[in-house]
């Protein structure tokens, strides 16, 4: 059961009456479900929640790979795509790199754009920050479409406009991230429209659901920290050179998820 994506133990404890593991859950129907928390008074999981989770125990349960698609979406058809994720240290409160792979219809080859801040510094980060929006700005206009993962980036940047307003405005900011021009992949798509059979739904875990592996063997938010703080301190260009992979494979990981989900919509699309 804990194998079932936000479950969670209390929930999985209150469940224990009518299941022993995905496979069984699976089996449920709500109709069993409903009469077992009448006379179990399980709590927290609404006939809704329910539904959910057992949607997501058949998933594993029928050893599919695929995503399972909800509902209805679509992405822009832009000529550029911009996946964007940014680094940052939450003990030292700095967003130290910015990092964007561009996809040009035309062009063969993606290329990755790095904004990397060269120490811990209000004034490199505003630096870092400011070469960003130059880049931003040099798009054509409505040509391009962002993607990026979570709401993470448009939080740290509302406070990078609150500490660098000379930069970027909080209403540039808004303008942005506005869903005209930017995609949330996971908040607005991944978690609204798409069941899959992993245990989260991480831009990692699903990357690598799918085949896509980073060319760091550790790679995590935690080690750039560790990797970035290296770097200020003995400047070693291999030091540098792994923060940026790690940043570039967390943009191509975007493009994996989004190119996948979007040919499964065209597949039903056309069916």
């Amino acid at each position: 059961m804990t194998l079932i994506p936000e479950l969670g133990r209390s929930r999985k404890e209150a469940l224990k009456v009518v299941t022993g593991d995905f496979k069984d859950f699976s089996k449920v129907e709500l109709k069993d479900f409903i009469a077992a928390k009448n006379s179990h008074g399980i709590k927290g999981i609404a006939e809704k929640m329910f539904l959910a989770f057992s949607r997501r125990a058949k998933l594993l349960a029928s050893g599919k790979k695929d995503p399972l698609i909800l509902g209805d979406f679509s992405f822009p058809k832009k000529p550029i795509e911009i996946f964007f994720d940014i680094e940052t240290d939450p003990t030292q409160e700095i967003v130290y790199l910015h990092g964007a792979v561009e996809r040009r219809e035309g062009r063969k080859e993606n290329v990755f754009y790095s904004f990397t801040a060269k120490d811990v510094s209000a004034e490199e980060e505003k630096r870092a920050w400011a070469e960003f929006w130059a880049y931003i700005r040099s798009l054509p206009e409505d040509d391009w479409a962002m993607y990026y993962y979570s709401k993470y980036e448009r939080t740290q940047f509302r406070i990078l406009a609150s500490k660098y307003p000379d930069v970027a405005s909080s209403e540039e900011v808004e303008w942005l991230f506005d869903p005209v021009r930017s995609n949330d992949l996971y908040s607005d798509i991944v978690k609204k429209h798409t069941e899959w059979p992993t245990y989260n739904y991480s831009i990692k875990t699903l990357a690598q659901h799918l085949g896509f592996n980073w060319r760091d063997e550790n790679p995590s938010g935690a080690a750039s920290i560790q990797w970035f703080n290296e770097w200020c301190d003995k400047r070693d260009p291999k030091t540098m050179q792994r923060i940026l992979d790690y940043n570039e494979d967390d943009c191509i990981a975007m493009i994996v998820i989004k190119d996948k989900l979007n040919g499964l919509v065209e597949e039903i699309e056309s069916t």
